[in-house]
Formats: structure tokens, sequence, C-alpha cells
């Protein structure tokens, strides 16, 4: 289902070509070989081992009385019988910690190649130095290639980008990566005019100015979720399970500093752990 996708395959053969051993490397729909494996025993195992109240958090938001709620919802499962909730110990691979490949092509029938770039981090963090050094990640990264920056309008003003150009960042306890990229007429150019826009900031800096309007960006991001009920419940939870406070983040944002953003520019932007990945027609020239 996936394999003829050129936005999975660009997307997953980025993180395959950084990791060779963390699991994120597997593509989350599984293979050939995996699924035809499954059988009924395996899914109830799944099921009894995970699905388990005891491995579950409840975020209800909305106009909602939270007595009555907790009364009905202690009800509810106290009429049912779970077995005890199961611990299993999640044991992972030790990860190399250079890139497992610098490139990765994969030749599907395409208008316009993609090509997805990132950075691989050597330190993971947790905690409340997660969600800095997500933070200030997402302000490096808009600063230098956002739509704002002045690296992105070159790139768009010669066709090396479209709207379909951007980037995100994964920061966990375990592993910790930027993925920038789109659809591009020259990923090889493509991948040269980043390192000159990089050489160039590294040498001026980034604008006072600019930092502060993006860290204001962010800020008002993170206020406007508060007007959805549905982000709210999303964004309490994701951070939850990753040991972030859900309300934390208006102090991490007015914390930082351009000192900050320089210092995660200079940890991040690594060549040695850069790492491409790239969808391409194989019958063009």
């Amino acid at each position: 289902m996936y394999r003829d996708h050129p936005d999975w395959r660009v997307y997953y053969g980025l993180i395959g070509a950084m990791y060779a051993e963390d699991p994120i490397r597997i593509d989350i729909a599984g293979s050939l070989e995996s699924i035809s494996a499954i059988d009924k025993e395996t899914l109830y195992l799944c099921h009894e081992t995970f699905y388990h109240p005891g491995n579950m958090l409840l975020l209800v938001v909305g106009n909602v009385e939270p007595e009555r709620l907790m009364e009905r919802i202690r009800a509810n499962q106290a009429a049912k019988r779970f077995g005890p909730a199961a611990h299993p110990e999640r044991l992972y691979p030790e990860e190399p910690e250079p890139v497992h490949r610098p490139l990765s092509v994969v030749e599907l029938p395409v208008a316009l190649p993609k090509c997805y770039f990132g950075f691989k981090e050597k330190k993971p963090a947790a905690g409340t130095d997660l969600a800095r050094k997500e933070a200030a990640t997402r302000i490096m990264l808009d600063l230098l290639l956002g739509p704002g920056s002045a690296l992105y309008q070159e790139l768009y003003d010669d066709n090396l980008i479209s709207d379909t150009f951007g980037f995100d960042v994964q920061v966990t306890s375990r592993y910790a990566f930027s993925m920038i990229g789109g659809d591009t007429r020259d990923p090889d150019l493509l991948i040269e005019r980043v390192r000159e826009g990089v050489r160039r900031i590294a040498r001026d800096g980034f604008d006072k100015a600019d930092f502060e309007r993006q860290r204001r960006k962010r800020i008002g991001g993170f206020l406007r979720t508060f007007n959805s009920p549905e982000a709210i419940a999303n964004e309490f939870t994701k951070h939850r399970f990753r040991g972030i406070d859900p309300f934390g983040w208006l102090d991490v944002y007015e914390s930082l500093t351009p000192d900050d953003i320089r210092e995660r520019f200079e940890e991040h932007v690594n060549w040695d752990r850069l790492a491409v990945s790239v969808v391409r027609n194989g019958e063009r020239t």
C-alpha cells in the first residue's frame, strides 16, 4: 500500500538513512513478511499487553461536570473485568552516533524529484530539556529556512523549492532529528544552496529582530491551541506521554534568547551528521 507512495518513501528513506538500529527506522505499516507472520494469538497478546486501562491516559475537554463524569467512568470500569496490567520491559538496541548512510535514493514515477534532508542529533533529551531543545530547534530552522527567511525566498525565486517545502523536528528521550525538504527540480543543487546559506548564517548570525518575531509567532501558536478542545486534547496527551508539562511551553519560549538559538544552530547543523533521501523518476535524465 505504501511502497508506491512517494511522500511515504522519501520520509522513511530519510529515517532509514539516519538510523541503523533504532526501531524508528522500521516502517509503521510493517513489511509483507511481518504482516504475514501475524496470527490470532499475536493479536490477543498485543491487546492484552498494551490495550489495558492501566496503560491509558484519559483527558476530557469541554463543557462537562467533572464529578458526574468521573462517577460514570468509575461505574463503567467497575462493571468490567480486567486482568492485571502488564509492564513489559522495552529493550532498545544501541544506536551508533553516525548516520547509517548519507544518501537514500528510490526510483518512482514522479513529475519532480522529492528531496528530504536532515541532521541526526547526538544527544537526545528528556523533560524540560527536551521541550527546550525542540523549541529552540524549531525557531532556529524557522530563521534559517522558514517562509520568512531570506534563504527560503532565494530558493523559491530560483525555482528550487515550492510551497511543498518545509521542515519538522522530532525530539524524544531516545532519538532526535530534523527533516527538511519537499519537491525540487535539482536535489543536489538544493543541498549545495542550503550549505551556502548555512555558511552565511555561521558568518553573520541571525537577526535579533527576526528571532523575536519567530519567538512571538511560536508563543502565539501555542496560545491559539486553547481555542480548540481537540487541539488541547491532542497536545496535552502527546506531551504527557513524552514526560513534558503540557502547559510549560509558554515558559520555555519566553526563556529562549538569541544566544540559545545560535548555540542550537552550531550544535544541530553538523554536516557530518547529514542524511539525504531522494525519490526520483528513473526514466528521466
